[in-house]
């Protein structure tokens, strides 16, 4: 009997605790949560990230359906200089001419062998990078970064939004706070561009409105701007 009274004294004494806990909680002003709800701020958190504007650059190739393809340069003329740099080095050792000649034989193999690693790097990046090139004419897109003066925000935003590349290109650029962008990508002829407003927010540039595709018309206005 006293190991169940020593059990039903230690329950009560836990929900009088807990009791108190909650009271305490509650005067604060907060219904039995923890502060600030953190359960329902990661909620919020998530709605926010999933509002957050994309970036321009993140929407380069998915935009036009697959009309903006990456055209990679061509690695042979760099795995030639490579192949070439390598048999180099390689008569350099294995010439019968060159035993009597071992300091100039030292020196084509290290010549041979630099040619043979620059060649290689050479091709590694061509085939690492690309340019955006617009399918339907076969024209290379070009990318620009244009400044603006903070207070001309809402002008840039406003002529973006409603397409008009022509009022866009009469907007003053730079200025003492150079704090807002346009990234513009276009063809040299205009059959397409593309552009968004971003705002520069502590330590990078944000995007401030969505990506906007020109018209005809008016993507030759935006070239013109590049």
């Amino acid at each position: 009997m006293r190991f169940l009274a020593a059990g039903m004294d230690g329950l009560s004494r836990g929900v009088r605790a807990e009791m108190s806990f909650g009271y305490g909680r509650e005067s604060q002003g907060y219904a039995a949560g923890p502060p600030g709800n953190v359960f329902m701020n990661r909620l919020n958190f998530e709605k926010m990230d999933k509002k957050k504007l994309e970036s321009i650059d993140d929407v380069l190739y998915t935009v036009t359906e697959g009309r903006i393809v990456r055209r990679r340069k061509n690695p042979l003329p760099a795995l030639l200089i490579g192949v070439a740099g390598a048999g180099l080095a390689i008569w350099s050792l294995t010439a019968s001419s060159m035993s009597e000649h071992e300091n100039l034989a030292s020196m084509l193999m290290l010549l041979g062998g630099g040619v043979a690693l620059v060649g290689l790097i050479m091709a590694g990046i061509a085939l690492a990078s690309g340019s955006p090139v617009y399918e339907p004419t076969g024209e290379k897109i070009r990318r620009g970064s244009i400044y603006y003066d903070t207070a001309r925000k809402q002008d840039l935003c406003a002529a973006l939004e409603a397409g008009d590349a022509d009022r866009l290109s009469r907007i003053p650029r730079g200025g003492s706070t150079s704090g807002v962008l346009l990234t513009l990508y276009a063809t040299g002829s205009g059959s397409f561009a593309m552009a968004q407003v971003l705002e520069y927010v502590p330590h990078a540039f944000e995007p401030m409105t969505e990506v906007v595709l020109f018209s005809a018309e008016q993507g030759r206005a935006a070239a013109a701007m590049l």
